[in-house]
């Protein structure tokens, strides 16, 4: 599929991969292997255990992600500080909070590593401390964000939306004035 996906996009397009833990070691270097040509940008979570995902990225020709396998914010920023993990996708909301996230911004843009913030199914008041985030980070790495859209109601205008794969942030108008509805 993915072989299909690069005939028909070429390298106009990136590609990451979310294995969500379910191969074991041995399969997780086997198919990296067999990934490496495709030029996949990363690879989430290739294993189930954070140690053995940061042993593989020791020796992946792909970069490697993690996510859901940190629990705390110790685990973040053990990464950080020593891993060869490239790609940390952050859940704020459930991992760190607002200011602990912009610490952990700051420590992974020392580490030259890449922060993606992701959402969890935040209200827009939520995703607009997530945008807020998102906009403190250097890369260029498409972050994960409107999971907000999945909701029959809302408790607030979204004042970001999508647009073409955007979201538009203009610093000088956050946060923005939200008339929070009750239902």
């Amino acid at each position: 599929m993915i072989e299909s996906i690069r005939k028909y996009y070429g390298h106009e397009i990136n590609i990451c991969l979310n294995i969500n833990g379910v191969w074991d070691k041995q399969e997780a270097i086997e198919r990296i292997k067999l990934l490496s040509p495709l030029k996949i940008q990363f690879i989430e979570e290739p294993c189930e255990h954070l140690e053995t995902v940061v042993e593989i990225s020791k020796k992946s020709p792909i970069p490697i992600a993690v996510g859901q396998s940190m629990n705390t914010t110790a685990d973040v920023l053990n990464i950080i500080k020593s891993s060869n993990v490239e790609y940390i996708n952050l859940k704020p909301t459930i991992i760190s909070g607002i200011l602990s996230s912009m610490k952990l911004i700051d420590e992974a843009e020392k580490k030259k590593k890449k922060i993606i913030i992701s959402s969890s199914f935040e209200s827009a008041l939520g995703k607009s401390a997530l945008i807020f985030l998102a906009s403190l980070v250097s890369h260029k790495v498409a972050h994960d964000l409107d999971t907000s859209t999945q909701f029959n109601f809302n408790v607030s205008k979204d004042f970001y939306t999508v647009n073409n794969g955007k979201i538009l942030f203009e610093p000088s108008t956050y946060p923005p004035k939200f008339d929070i509805v009750l239902k």
